[in-house]
């Protein structure tokens, strides 16, 4: 009679006997691959889970974000510094106006532009004389050579420390300078204003504050990027 056919895929001749894995152990082996994958910083799929190096080119970019800001800041502020003096042309006498009272310096700038005329009287004014008078008590203002010798080069601007006096209140003074009655001398450039040095150190050291924090960011993400990827 005609043979009945199996439901079944017939086994060829030769081929071994197949068996299933338990879905027990499937679970098991996936879970450690799962796991082994994640120890290594990938996904599923074989993707990196863990940080990216395009970290480390964040950390780069921070950081020389922070040296721009530095010799930005650091142009800036000694260009402050040297724009918030006030000016005069000696010999002569002139009204100086000052904002607040403390202790101010008055430069010569040997180096110098006013208005449309240029400056250069270095080592020229031996035995030019100063005065310093408050306007509106008529007192003289005492004036003592500078503590300490500061000088400055900027923007086509250089001058030397001179004379160093304090302002008991805000106010406008006189300044007035010129030189003996038997001794010619060149005009030049009398500068007033605070303390430059002082000036400039609190100027580095906010700058040195932007440049550490950005260092001290950049380290991190490279720090946190290298022990998330190992």
């Amino acid at each position: 009679g005609p043979r009945s056919r199996s439901a079944g895929k017939e086994m060829a001749p030769n081929e071994p006997p197949r068996c299933a894995l338990p879905l027990s152990l499937l679970s098991v082996h996936n879970g450690r691959q799962r796991e082994h994958s994640a120890r290594r910083g990938y996904g599923l799929n074989g993707d990196a889970g863990g940080p990216s190096r395009f970290n480390y080119f964040v950390s780069a970019a921070v950081f020389a974000a922070g040296l721009a800001l530095f010799v930005i800041f650091l142009l800036r502020g000694i260009g402050d510094l040297t724009s918030g003096l006030t000016r005069v042309v000696v010999p002569g006498q002139h009204e100086i106006q000052l904002d607040r009272p403390g202790d101010y310096v008055i430069y010569h700038e040997y180096r110098s532009v006013v208005g449309d005329r240029v400056y250069s009287t270095f080592g020229r004014v031996s035995g030019l004389q100063c005065r310093l008078v408050s306007k509106e008590t008529g007192e003289a203002v005492p004036l003592a050579p500078a503590s300490t010798q500061s000088t400055y080069r900027f923007g086509g601007r250089a001058g030397a420390s001179a004379f160093q006096f304090r302002a008991e209140r805000a106010g406008v003074y006189v300044l007035s300078a010129s030189y003996p009655e038997e001794q010619a001398g060149p005009d030049t450039v009398l500068a007033v204003g605070r303390d430059f040095v002082k000036g400039l150190l609190l100027t580095i050291f906010a700058c040195a504050a932007v440049l550490l924090g950005s260092m001290a960011v950049s380290i991190l993400i490279v720090v946190m990027t290298a022990v998330r990827r190992a």
